[in-house]
């Protein structure tokens, strides 16, 4: 599930409603989100969990399709795929297949009202929900860091830092008990899979 939440996320961030640093930065961030919800990209996700040593690895494909949803699969170390929609987030693996209603995962149906809300256009759909920084790095690229600002996102992190360029390139995600990275790579959507 923390894939899950992780990439609703990612999908939920770019549109906050406070005054940002860097307006250019903002703009960039902005356009390069509303492109990846319609792109897919392989990922990396490291996970250290605070007290350990050991580095969890996972890989995987995210498949965004707009307002419709995403399908967040992983392949290693074991297979999974979560398929998010507004109306039902389906879970499948080694052992079978489970539905959860958005209702029933905390988070969910708030940042997914709002995600949808963005992608019409909505620019202040996310008020409350984050306090970003933008601005730009030397080499060009946006970065972007997102605090919680008091909603139910607050409970999964304490932090999130985003950075790319034409798309999102990687995500930094820090709660009180683990730091998470995920590093994204476009690739070409096969419509076959």
């Amino acid at each position: 599930m923390t894939g899950a939440f992780q990439a609703i996320a990612l999908a939920a961030l770019f549109s906050a409603a406070e005054p940002p640093q860097d307006s250019a930065a903002r703009a960039a961030a902005e356009k390069a989100m509303r492109t990846a919800f319609t792109s897919s990209a392989s990922w990396r996700m490291e996970r250290s969990l605070k007290g350990s040593s050991k580095i969890f690895v996972s890989e995987g494909r995210v498949e965004s399709h707009g307002a419709t949803g995403i399908v967040w699969r992983t392949e290693k170390p074991f297979p999974s795929t979560i398929n998010m929609t507004p109306s039902l987030v389906v879970f499948e693996n080694e052992d079978g297949r489970s539905e959860r209603k958005p209702s029933e995962l905390p988070g969910y149906s708030e940042i997914n009202k709002t995600v949808g809300m963005f992608l019409e256009g909505d620019a202040q759909a996310f008020s409350g929900l984050f306090k970003p920084e933008f601005s730009f790095s030397a080499d060009g690229e946006w970065r972007a860091v997102f605090k919680p600002g008091g909603s139910a996102v607050s409970a999964a992190m304490d932090e999130m830092e985003i950075s790319g360029s034409d798309l999102p390139r990687e995500v930094s995600i820090k709660s009180r008990s683990a730091v998470t990275r995920i590093f994204f790579k476009e690739e070409k959507r096969d419509e076959q899979r």
